[in-house]
């Protein structure tokens, strides 16, 4: 265990419709096991305080396959009845911590290859920082469906902030950093953040990247993790994408 409490929040509540399948998609087997048991297990070998999965999607369906594994354990889960983005899914998880400080690793449940040593890394520079918030990035060729990360011309490791590919200016799509999904936050930053997040966007959503800009506002200090090796943090949202995480 870490000296300061970690809790972990896995986010499954998708509806994958790009999946074109009935099948809830963190249930599709990515090299022979279901994205989400792998993205849980990982997450167990952190020794978390807590483990939250937040469901939607066929809940009942993905809570029963969790909860038939002997070696998924002591998890809970938060259910997000409404899909109105990804801070709004935190939200709902974040009364399962009400007690606890410390840090929160957020997960995607459709990235399985993502290692806890990768994790570890976040985590590691997340404390040594001293950051409110921190971010793993990657760098593709085709960032196209991803999130940017915008960082200042001057002092180019300065991050100024997240803009989703369907908010991005044209000048911004070049931009080949992306945001994977994959951050952990002081526990007390996401209760003051989140309640001020708002849907001003093409999706309509409450965007958990908006803390991000709101703590730069405030220059609070957040950090940043470049993963060199993009198909770790690879996510899942076609079949196609399947495909390309089946070949090593």
């Amino acid at each position: 265990m870490y000296p300061v409490p970690l809790s972990v929040i896995i986010l499954a509540a998708g509806k994958g419709k790009r999946m074109l399948s009935e099948i809830p998609k963190v249930l599709h087997n990515v090299r022979g096991v279901p994205m989400i048991f792998s993205v849980i297990k990982n997450a167990l070998e952190l020794e978390p305080e807590k483990l939250i999965v937040v469901l939607g999607y066929k809940s009942t369906e993905i809570k029963k396959a969790i909860s038939n594994r002997q070696d998924l354990k002591d998890l809970d889960f938060a259910y997000q009845k409404k899909q109105l983005g990804t801070g709004h899914a935190i939200s709902v998880a974040l009364p399962n911590l009400e007690e606890i400080s410390g840090d929160v690793i957020v997960l995607s449940g459709d990235v399985p290859l993502l290692s806890s040593k990768t994790l570890k890394k976040l985590l590691k520079r997340h404390r040594k920082g001293n950051y409110f918030a921190t971010m793993l990035t990657t760098v593709l060729k085709d960032p196209t469906g991803y999130g940017r990360v915008l960082r200042g011309q001057e002092k180019k490791n300065k991050i100024l902030g997240i803009v989703e590919q369907k908010d991005a200016l044209p000048e911004e799509l070049q931009i080949s950093e992306v945001n994977t999904g994959t951050y952990v936050f002081r526990i007390e930053f996401l209760r003051k953040y989140l309640p001020k997040l708002r849907k001003n966007n093409a999706q309509n959503e409450f965007y958990l990247t908006d803390v991000f800009k709101m703590a730069i506002s405030d220059k609070m200090h957040i950090g940043s993790v470049l993963i060199e090796n993009a198909k770790e943090a690879m996510g899942v949202n076609t079949l196609e994408d399947l495909k390309k995480l089946e070949v090593s």
